[in-house]
């Protein structure tokens, strides 16, 4: 079986054309995915240091007023 030569050149364009879209579209969901996973480190980053501050200024303030209440806040510490 025996197709033209036209036949043949759209059927192979048609080919390409469709794998570079795949392509295009896989390369597309990959940026996507790793777009999302730097948000989400830096969500995670940005939320370590709120905490990290916030337990700061806990202790500060602990260290400062000698309250049973804020020894409290000393208890979540580990020791260097």
């Amino acid at each position: 079986m025996q197709f033209e030569k036209e036949v043949v050149a759209a059927f192979v364009g048609a080919l390409a054309a469709g794998g570079l879209a795949w392509f295009a579209g896989w390369n597309a969901f990959r940026l996507e995915v790793r777009r999302r996973d730097h948000e989400w480190a830096r969500d995670m980053l940005f939320e370590l240091y709120s905490n990290c501050i916030y337990y700061l200024v806990k202790l500060s303030i602990s260290s400062q007023s000698e309250t049973a209440r804020d020894r409290h806040s000393e208890a979540h510490v580990v020791p260097l």
